[in-house]
């Protein structure tokens, strides 16, 4: 995110039992407070690292939930315990693999795994399947194995692989593993949809204040609803975004840049803290602008638009 964006997360949920759920698909504002809380102290905990790292820890980290598929509950629930003794960070902390079609259908994304602590780690990779699918899918993970020494990174990739895709139906989706010997395992959610046809990128879209003053500390929060479900026949079927953009606009139609940029989201609602800032950080003038939205479809065809207009006193 730019200077102009202070945060961009998936908004959480709650569970029965009162617990944060990070990245659901209905969302509830007053759990963002305490993942927000739990962002403070785990920045506190952890003053060396940046705000992606400590992004990439706080949903690596969650606690899966059983039962309960990958699209509707993100990352699971949130254990900052967990979080602050990580040594790992995963970036993205999603991946949306997109929708297969036709025969012999495969798509590899790449995960950047770097190691945050003060010791060499030799790390075990694999795949947590959970779901029956529409369509036979496969996944691979590589390398298997490796050795990560400290403040190094590495590239992981993981394929997946369809034979004869689905009309459509429920999404395969599952987890990227990454363990170490001994310590907390990273969590990299994935999805890939079925279906021929495509439902909304963008859902509501809505900015809690449209008349406010530049601040870091009291950001007006745009919501956006990225991605979608859909029931068909009695099933779930999903449509993920390969990248949501937020711009920033004058009225007068000159484009001054990019304030948030998010890869591989899966269907849920997102949360960004604008600032009144432009991406150089500076302070915006007063008058009016506008935020522009971009979802990009994970397979071909052209991005989504929305606009929203705010002020700045």
């Amino acid at each position: 995110a730019a200077p102009g964006v202070a945060v961009a997360t998936s908004e959480p949920g709650v569970t029965e039992d009162g617990s944060p759920r990070l990245g659901t698909i209905n969302g509830s504002s007053a759990a963002a407070a305490v993942v927000a809380g739990a962002a403070a102290l785990l920045a506190q905990a952890r003053p060396a690292l940046d705000a992606a790292t400590l992004k990439a820890l706080l949903v690596g980290s969650g606690r899966p939930l059983d039962r309960v598929p990958v699209v509707a509950q993100g990352a699971g629930l949130l254990d900052i315990g967990a979080a602050a003794a990580a040594e790992l960070a995963a970036r993205p902390v999603s991946l949306a693999f997109g929708r297969a079609s036709g025969t012999e259908w495969r798509r590899t994304l790449a995960v950047k795994v770097r190691n945050v602590s003060s010791r060499t780690l030799r790390l075990r990779l694999s795949v947590e399947r959970h779901d029956f699918p529409a369509a036979e899918t496969r996944f691979r993970v590589a390398p298997a194995t490796m050795t990560l020494e400290p403040g190094r990174n590495a590239r992981v990739r993981l394929t997946a692989t369809v034979d004869i895709a689905a009309d459509g139906g429920p999404p395969a989706e599952g987890t990227l593993l990454v363990r170490p010997a001994a310590g907390v395992p990273v969590r990299v959610p994935f999805a890939v949809a079925f279906g021929p046809g495509r439902t909304a990128l963008l859902g509501t879209v809505r900015l809690s204040q449209r008349a406010f003053e530049p601040s870091e500390t009291r950001p007006a929060i745009l919501t956006v609803r990225a991605g979608s479900v859909r029931t068909v026949g009695g099933v779930d079927e999903i449509e993920p975004l390969s990248r949501l953009d937020v711009e920033l606009w004058t009225v007068a139609g000159e484009r001054l840049g990019l304030l948030a940029r998010v890869r591989h989201l899966l269907p849920g609602r997102y949360a960004f803290g604008v600032t009144g800032r432009d991406p150089d950080g500076r302070a915006l003038v007063p008058g009016p602008y506008r935020l522009r939205l971009l979802a990009f479809p994970t397979g071909p065809g052209r991005p989504v638009a929305k606009t929203l207009q705010f002020t700045i006193k």
